[in-house]
């Protein structure tokens, strides 16, 4: 009985850091945001302990398990290689998740637990799709301008991903013989799916539609409701459905996809061994898209590319990040997990791993074509999956005792936290001082420099510190954008040192700046202008006038009358020229 009730607790404590995951998952407000990253990075460490310290049994990893912590360890090694530091908040968010896969190896779930679970899963789909529909029927304010439902989601999209993993878990639920005997479970079930579809239909994610689609599939063929031969004709009817799934909002978005492939994958080839190292393609792939537009590009391409930092393919991220070594570690885990004389193929046979198939599948195509894994609600529910399920554990020749491994857990535990306190005091500090930047400059100062030590590859800090010092030591200021831009990629970063350098008389790093900002959207009509003006300053009227043609010939993406106006502005200049 005492067990029964330890793995409740297990299960309720799983669910509470899914939940509290979703609840830190966004926010629109940027210190409540920045904020979120650190209470997240907490909620995962605390629940590690927490886990680790109410096991009662040995800690016992099997070759999957050695897999996951292995690619872990290797993502967080590859992103501080680039900052030569584990000094930041992404590097201690993954060091966090070693620790919490870690304590989850100390759950050992039976079938009823598993039960427990899924439909602890399923009770947070719910109430996140009520708060959902609250939004979209305006009870409840959303907090993004061009979005009426968000679910504590920066877009509806990631939120359909997550809905359709949740609904993959009801449909499972109802698929058990033992439903149809109890009819009030079966109406709940029932009216849960309709209200988590409402919201995967109203999220408009066509990639979360199509992977619920996929992993429904595969659970009713392992299932054996559906049979294998039957599944020609299934793909036969099912194929126009999805091919109206994907296009039926037109195409841009897919051909966008596709052209972001494209540009990722030549620069593949610029780092190909190591790659740019685990979270700095949103870094880099911006300085990518320029580099491609500076060599050509055609006007379809001009007019579909856009600021993103999102690769909407999370194994080409993975690929790209880290490189040929990424790709030949998990190569070579697969086949050491896969090889002859394991017990793979009963695994996949039981009960329970043929939700975790589905599970995975719903999770693979949805990344496919999104970024779930740049979520913490989705790395948990993955992370969790693959670790409650029972592998044949690793023989070792030695054996620690399990207080020992509670005592030495929870002092690396303590040591990660010390570090994330650090920065959150940095944060603190950078906070304290905006606040204050006008009422006491002094003391303002003084926080500013604190958080200066703390922060140091805080993308967002280094760029709002040199904002603040930017008219008094321009100098200065430029060193902290220069920075900032190795650790974040967006046009005003560009259009910031490019001001700067113009004003120090450093022309030519100005004037590729400039054109740095042009090629990352080349469709957009404000940076053609910074051109043409730019050029007017220098008294370049042969650069300045093939802008302006540059500006006519340009086709326009979307009309407005400040387009109309640059327009005018490039045809006057030719006209008095």
């Amino acid at each position: 009985m005492g067990i029964l009730k330890l793995n409740f607790l297990k299960v309720f404590l799983l669910g509470s850091t899914l939940s509290l995951s979703l609840i830190y998952n966004y926010n629109c407000d940027f210190w409540i945001r920045k904020e979120y990253e650190y209470y997240q990075l907490f909620t995962v460490l605390l629940f590690a302990i927490v886990f680790f310290v109410l096991s009662r049994e040995p800690l016992k990893f099997g070759k999957v398990d050695i897999a996951v912590i292995s690619i872990l360890i290797f993502l967080l090694l590859s992103r501080a290689s680039r900052l030569i530091s584990f000094n930041e908040i992404h590097v201690l968010n993954t060091a966090s998740l070693i620790f919490y896969y870690i304590s989850v190896k100390t759950i050992h779930f039976k079938k009823e637990d598993f039960i427990t679970y899924y439909n602890f899963i399923i009770g947070i789909g719910f109430f996140l799709s009520v708060y959902s529909l609250f939004e979209l029927s305006g009870y409840i304010p959303s907090p993004d301008y061009f979005w009426n439902m968000l679910g504590n989601f920066p877009n509806p999209a990631p939120l359909g991903g997550f809905i359709a993993v949740v609904l993959l878990l009801v449909f499972n639920e109802l698929l058990q013989k033992e439903i149809l005997k109890k009819h009030l479970k079966l109406i709940v079930y029932i009216l849960i799916a309709i209200i988590l579809l409402v919201v995967l239909i109203k999220s408009a994610s066509r990639a979360a539609i199509l992977s619920l689609i996929v992993s429904v599939l595969i659970l009713l063929l392992l299932k054996g409701v559906i049979k294998w031969k039957n599944l020609r004709y299934i793909i036969f009817i099912g194929l126009p459905i999805l091919c109206f799934v994907f296009f039926y909002k037109g195409t841009d978005s897919f051909y966008g996809r596709l052209l972001i492939w494209k540009i990722s994958f030549i620069s593949f080839f610029e780092n190909p061994y190591a790659g740019i190292r685990y979270g700095f393609f949103g870094v880099d792939y911006l300085n990518f898209q320029a580099n491609y537009f500076m060599n050509g590009g055609t006007n379809q391409e001009i007019l579909l590319a856009g600021a993103t930092e999102q690769t909407f393919n999370e194994f080409l991220k993975f690929v790209i990040e880290n490189g040929i070594l990424g790709i030949l570690l998990v190569v070579g885990c697969c086949f050491w997990i896969l090889k002859p004389n394991t017990d793979f193929c009963n695994y996949i046979k039981r009960n329970s791993s043929i939700v975790s198939f589905s599970l995975y599948s719903v999770i693979l195509v949805f990344a496919q074509f999104s970024y779930p894994l740049q979520f913490l609600p989705f790395k948990l529910i993955l992370l969790n999956q693959i670790g409650l399920q029972k592998y044949t554990p690793l023989l070792l020749n030695f054996t620690i005792k399990v207080n020992f491994q509670k005592i030495l857990f929870c002092l690396m535990c303590c040591l990660l936290f010390f570090a994330s306190n650090y920065q959150y005091k940095g944060f603190k500090a950078w906070k304290e001082a905006s606040e204050l930047q006008f009422s006491d400059p002094n003391l303002s100062n003084t926080l500013y420099v604190f958080a200066s030590r703390r922060l140091e590859y805080e993308a967002a800090f280094l760029s709002h510190y040199a904002n603040v010092i930017q008219e008094k030591t321009p100098q200065e200021a430029l060193v902290y954008y220069e920075k900032a831009k190795g650790l974040a990629s967006f046009s005003g970063l560009y259009r910031k040192t490019a001001q700067i350098n113009e004003n120090l008389g450093n022309y030519k790093s100005a004037e590729a700046d400039y054109l740095k900002i042009h090629f990352i959207s080349p469709h957009l009509f404000l940076p053609l202008e910074q051109l043409l003006d730019f050029y007017n300053r220098r008294g370049d009227k042969k650069k300045s006038n093939y802008y302006a043609k540059k500006i006519l010939e340009t086709s326009i993406k979307i009309p407005s009358a400040e387009v109309i106006r640059i327009k005018h502005k490039a045809k006057n200049q030719l006209d008095f020229y």
